[in-house]
């Protein structure tokens, strides 16, 4: 899912946009206004985060338009690369579920980037009616399928993790053209490394050979160009279940 660049966002366009998603899409229109006349649009410049580690959780997200990447701390205090919110992904909702909730993950917008935000406040006041509570389980529940899914993965082969991490990539800010899917982002092989859990050295390794095989065109850090069938033909079994209910963005 991606949006246009010079968008200018309102409610009415955030509205039409996220209920493109499968989530925000199968709630009634009622609830999906609701939700988002309750919400504010805001904005961050590239670099920017817009929570830490272990900050209260001051409300949800869901992002418009831009590069927003979840990252974590491994044992060393390296930033790991955990998962990319792009365009139509909702973050954020979980520390919600209760009243002493703290960030888990902290969030980075790389690019400018656009969001929908709903405060704590807000979000109680909406959730006493039963309907929008249980929608918001619903949404904390795909996040913690995703999280299962994140965990059964890492038995993989790192190429098969590797294929996944960039076709997910490509349905969050992928753009087609004559050539292939042009991710709409800057990712370095380090950032690739990160986010699929191996070496830097290894993924310079894997992408050359790529390149040799026409499955990608790198490009330095800028947009790679990605090959989505010669990518899908790395994947294994396990990934019909993992499309099949893949559900998280």
């Amino acid at each position: 899912m991606s949006a246009i660049d010079g968008v200018r966002w309102t409610n009415e366009s955030a509205q039409k946009f996220l209920a493109r998603g499968r989530w925000f899409g199968s709630l009634s229109p009622d609830m999906q206004e609701r939700i988002v006349a309750s919400s504010e649009i805001v904005h961050f410049a590239g670099g920017v985060n817009l929570f830490k580690i272990g900050e209260p959780a001051s409300g949800l997200y869901a992002t418009l338009i831009g590069d927003v990447r979840a990252y974590a701390y491994g044992d060393n205090n390296e930033r790991i690369f955990l998962r990319a919110v792009g365009p139509g992904s909702w973050f954020g909702d979980a520390p919600l579920l209760d009243d002493s909730g703290m960030r888990t993950f902290e969030v980075t917008a790389v690019s400018q980037a656009w969001l929908l935000f709903l405060p704590t406040e807000t979000y109680r006041e909406l959730t006493a009616d039963v309907a929008v509570y249980r929608a918001f389980v619903q949404l904390s529940c795909i996040h913690m399928r995703h999280a299962i899914r994140v965990l059964v993965e890492t038995r993989s082969d790192a190429r098969v993790r590797a294929a996944r991490a960039l076709l997910r990539l490509s349905r969050a800010h992928g753009t087609q053209t004559a050539e292939g899917t042009r991710l709409g982002m800057n990712l370095s092989q380090a950032d690739l490394a990160s986010l699929v859990g191996v070496s830097r050295q290894y993924m310079n390794e894997l992408i050359t050979r790529w390149e040799d095989e026409d499955v990608l065109r790198w490009n330095g850090k800028s947009h790679p160009l990605l090959k989505i069938e010669q990518l899908r033909s790395h994947l294994g079994p396990l990934d019909k279940w993992i499309e099949e209910t893949d559900d998280w963005i």
